[in-house]
């Protein structure tokens, strides 16, 4: 998997990952994104988010992020959906946006919800 930190290089043996993104707002020298692993691999979407030149605000490992302190990593698994059977709809599990990341989503349009 390919990285932009810490010397990491892309591995050519390294298995295959597919992200899906797309932009939701901009603002503050940031962008505001909604990623879907297809699959999943280890820190799949930070790697990803690395390696194309934009890593996550507050990654300490594939990004410039602090060791330790602000900014803390802004990642949020906001939906996860798991289908169950052909039978049964998918259990489907929402969460909000935790208050660290309030401050930046705003700067890139959030509306809070």
């Amino acid at each position: 998997m390919p990285s932009a930190a810490g010397g990491q290089k892309p591995d050519p043996d390294g298995q295959a990952a597919v992200t899906n993104w797309k932009v939701l707002g901009r603002g503050d020298g940031l962008s505001w994104l909604a990623l879907e692993p297809v699959t999943g691999r280890t820190h799949q979407l930070r790697v990803h988010s690395a390696a194309m030149g934009w890593p996550i605000v507050g990654d300490n490992i594939y990004g410039n992020g602090p060791r330790f302190g602000e900014p803390s990593l802004h990642l949020h698994s906001r939906e996860i959906v798991i289908p169950i059977s052909r039978n049964k709809d998918p259990v489907r599990v929402l969460a909000p946006a935790p208050a660290h990341l309030h401050e930046r989503l705003r700067a890139c349009g959030w509306n809070g919800e």
